[in-house]
């Protein structure tokens, strides 16, 4: 009778989960913005299947180090707000909000790095008491306009993954952008190409993925990327080998917690940054 009982409920939250995805995908390219109405959705689901495990899985930590990694989309307007339909707010930040979280992030003693930084410190056993990352997914213009000036403000470095397919489309950062961002003390890693889901497509395309927009980053920005981001968090062993094989140090995933110990640079995990203050300072001190 309780496996039964199991099993009805995880098919009714399921059944939850498909109402939600069909009831808010009418807003989701607003929300994220992605140039693909399926990826959006996608990242909805995935988002909300995520949270369906997290709340049936016990997790263990295998981890004792403390290092967040935030992981921020897009930055509005502070007059830009969300609408009440728009029900993901984790792929928008307001501006003002974000100046007041890296302000906060300071006053409470964190020390920003790139991921780069972050390795090398861990590996030469000189990580300062309270490390962090912050970084941006996709490349939207908006990352230039309105966070970039406030990292410059605190003197914080970030990291910025970029799927190249869409640089220098009319919401995305064009390669003068990301010099600027490189000249600037940012780090740069890669996304992809198109952003795709990479255990949905023929290993045939990793190539053309993981390599070719690889490729393109270094020859337009003259530097070395060493840093890679699942796209939608979507990986698996082989893609771990082919991200690997492609000459990738790390790889940045979904998985939610600030516990990062590092010893496996291809599973890393992360802590998606709130669109309030509040919300983020508990996060961190969980």
């Amino acid at each position: 009778m309780y496996v039964v009982k199991q099993h009805l409920k995880t098919f009714f939250t399921r059944a939850k989960i498909e109402f939600l995805v069909a009831a808010i995908s009418v807003s989701l390219l607003a929300v994220h913005g992605y140039a693909d109405y399926g990826d959006a959705l996608d990242n909805e689901k995935l988002e909300l299947e995520t949270t369906l495990s997290n709340a049936a899985t016990n997790t263990i930590k295998t981890s004792t180090t403390t290092i967040p990694i935030l992981v921020y989309h897009k930055i509005n307007k502070p007059d830009l707000a969300l609408s009440p339909t728009q029900t993901s707010k984790k792929f928008c930040v307001q501006s003002d909000v974000f100046e007041s979280q890296m302000k906060m992030i300071l006053q409470q003693g964190y020390t920003p790095l790139t991921i780069q930084e972050l390795i090398k410190e861990e590996q030469n056993s000189t990580l300062p008491t309270k490390p962090i990352a912050i970084t941006f997914d996709d490349g939207w213009r908006s990352q230039y306009e309105m966070a970039l000036p406030v990292l410059l403000k605190y003197r914080i470095p970030a990291t910025f993954y970029i799927y190249t397919g869409v640089i220098g489309s009319p919401a995305y950062m064009t390669f003068d952008h990301l010099k600027e961002l490189v000249q600037d003390g940012m780090e740069i890693g890669d996304h992809t190409k198109s952003h795709v889901r990479l255990t949905k497509i023929d290993p045939s395309r990793f190539n053309e993925e993981l390599v070719g927009s690889k490729h393109v980053l270094e020859k337009n920005l003259k530097i070395s990327i060493s840093d890679f981001a699942y796209p939608y968090g979507s990986y698996n062993g082989t893609v771990i080998d082919a991200v690997r094989n492609a000459g990738y140090i790390s790889a940045r995933t979904s998985k939610k917690g600030i516990y990062n110990d590092f010893k496996d640079l291809y599973q890393l995990n992360v802590l998606y940054a709130p669109s309030d203050v509040q919300t983020l300072q508990e996060m961190l001190n969980k």
